[in-house]
């Protein structure tokens, strides 16, 4: 069965709830939750996303929806790499890439900003995708670690292609984030597979963040 099977569903029934929308139980931390799914359902997963932005939409809601791998590539048109990178990306080793990359895209200075001025002042809830695709060049916990509390009024939910599972001890984690090695204490993980099937890359784990929390819908 799809890892998305059902999940447009779900997601307008936890997305429309008044607590959600409202952040409550959320305190001071930055809303945002992470919506894992299996890498093989990319495409799928695209097509619910955009059907569960439509639903949201008719129902009166301000919707945003984010594309991550569309923000950089409008990061390298505005600062005149785009046609650079096109044309000459196969001759650059990988380093002179992965350096390009990061330097215009990065977090602090260019990608958040970037981002919030996508999701606007007066979004209800923003739907983010693309998480897989800018990885390893930039990696979703670089991206929650450089946004502030203050920056974020209402809920952000973020797709990830990987896997969840629980602590040992069967409790469910409060939050979760991408991370190349997890701290050796930590017990709950997610794994997430290449965002291609047919890619060699490795997976990678990722860990708890507090910036971040598992909504968790299967």
């Amino acid at each position: 069965m799809s890892s998305v099977t059902g999940l447009d569903k779900r997601l307008q029934e936890v997305l429309t709830r008044h607590d959600f929308l409202e952040m409550r139980g959320v305190a001071k931390e930055v809303p945002i939750f992470i919506q894992t799914y299996s890498a093989s359902d990319e495409d799928q997963l695209r097509e619910v996303v955009k059907g569960v932005e439509q639903l949201l939409r008719k129902q009166g809601l301000r919707v945003k929806h984010v594309d991550l791998f569309e923000l950089v590539l409008q990061l390298l048109e505005a600062k005149g790499y785009l046609d650079v990178v096109l044309q000459e990306e196969a001759s650059w080793s990988k380093g002179d890439l992965f350096d390009t990359l990061q330097n215009v895209a990065e977090p602090t200075t260019a990608l958040v900003p970037k981002l919030m001025e996508a999701l606007g002042p007066d979004t209800q809830i923003s739907l983010i995708t693309g998480s897989g695709r800018i990885y390893p060049f930039l990696r979703t916990h670089t991206i929650l670690e450089a946004l502030q509390p203050a920056m974020v009024r209402h809920p952000v939910l973020i797709f990830f292609p990987g896997e969840y599972s629980q602590d040992a001890d069967g409790a469910a984690p409060t939050c979760a984030c991408l991370a190349r090695r997890p701290p050796a204490r930590s017990k709950t993980r997610i794994t997430a597979p290449p965002t291609s099937t047919t890619s060699t890359s490795r997976a990678h784990d990722c860990h708890h963040h507090p910036r971040a929390r598992e909504l968790g819908l299967r």
